[in-house]
């Protein structure tokens, strides 16, 4: 069997979505016979159970590896595999920082002797590489420089959900006259301490509306705190760390509220009406964009959004139907659930 290397970092401060995206791609991989190999910062031990959950194997190195380090270990690796392609999704607030040994980083793996595909969020780099993947919404539009060697995967099309979300984008969705249950889902890590906020929020809009809340707050390591708070939230609730089955939730749920990352695509997919915050500065650049289809509502950086605007936005959609049917439609129109494969087809027909 073919191998191909997965190099991606995840962690409470960079975020879980590179792994999600990764995870998705490997299952398109592994359905085309090709075996997915995880190489990864020993960050967290949340990789290696997530690994081990979907069957994967992964190969994990010092969090504290200098990039020089870090390309040694891939490169041996390769070899070791005799890898066929590695995948780079190192788009991330660390890698950012030092651009220029970044760049240098691709180019030496692009000349270990495998093909090489870059996921790239930010068009920050002249990537020299054999595919670049672009999936965030506008990709296509942005000014990436024509390589001849390089072939582009630009925009939604692409976009890489796991099964779990393709599956789900062919069940029927169904839109309520008016929002009884409520998903809060702000990502693997909430750099910005959103949660206790929203919640809240969420507790004021209990007091006259009944719904029902489910929390999933991830990494985060205040949880203790959200769970104090919602002693006071006038409903059911419960809240957990992580779901085996994201996409049944979305699903469940009348309204999402969600963190500016990958999950707007999920709440998109799924056909999910939602309301997103953003985390990071990039996340908001990128939400600004996706709003031009219509399929959430965007409130900005979170650390700029009062408690006061999330429960006015709540309240507006509680009985809107047909905005949140609109967001339901258009985020449907948006994604199809078949851009891992559109991918995995490119990267193997060679």
């Amino acid at each position: 069997m073919k191998v191909a290397l997965l190099r991606l970092d995840a962690s409470f401060h960079l975020g879980m979505g590179h792994l999600m995206r990764c995870l998705a791609l490997a299952q398109a991989l592994f359905e085309k016979r090709v075996k997915p190999v995880f190489v990864y910062r020993n960050y967290s031990s949340y990789i290696n159970k997530k690994l081990k959950k979907y069957s994967f194997e992964g190969r994990k190195f010092p969090a504290v590896f200098s990039l020089e380090e870090d390309l040694d270990f891939t490169a041996r690796l390769i070899q070791e595999y005799r890898a066929e392609l590695v995948m780079v999704d190192l788009c991330n607030n660390e890698s950012m920082k030092d651009l220029s040994g970044y760049e240098n980083y691709l180019k030496a793996l692009g000349q270990a002797g495998t093909r090489l595909l870059v996921i790239d969020d930010l068009n920050a780099l002249p990537f020299q590489a054999d595919w670049v993947l672009n999936p965030n919404y506008g990709a296509e539009k942005l000014p990436y420089i024509n390589r001849n060697q390089t072939k582009y995967l630009l925009g939604p099309k692409y976009f890489l959900f796991r099964q779990e979300f393709s599956e789900a984008a062919a069940k029927q969705r169904r839109i309520r006259r008016q929002v009884s249950r409520v998903l809060v889902t702000l990502g693997g890590s909430d750099l910005l301490n959103i949660a206790p906020k929203v919640i809240r929020a969420l507790i004021q809009v209990s007091k006259t509306h009944h719904m029902e809340l489910v929390v999933i707050y991830g990494m985060l390591e205040r949880n203790n705190d959200i769970s104090f708070l919602l002693n006071a939230f006038n409903g059911k609730y419960s809240t957990c760390a992580s779901s085996d089955n994201m996409a049944e939730l979305m699903l469940w749920c009348d309204l999402a509220i969600t963190a500016g990352g990958l999950t707007k695509y999920e709440t998109a997919i799924t056909g999910t009406p939602s309301i997103i915050i953003s985390q990071v500065d990039h996340q908001y650049e990128l939400t600004e964009l996706f709003m031009r289809e219509g399929t959430a509502l965007h409130l900005g950086l979170g650390s700029e959004v009062s408690e006061e605007k999330i429960r006015e936005t709540v309240e507006g959609l509680l009985y809107d139907y047909n905005q949140r049917l609109k967001m339901s439609l258009n985020g449907k129109r948006l994604v199809d659930g078949k851009g891992a494969q559109r991918v995995v087809e490119v990267l193997t027909s060679l």
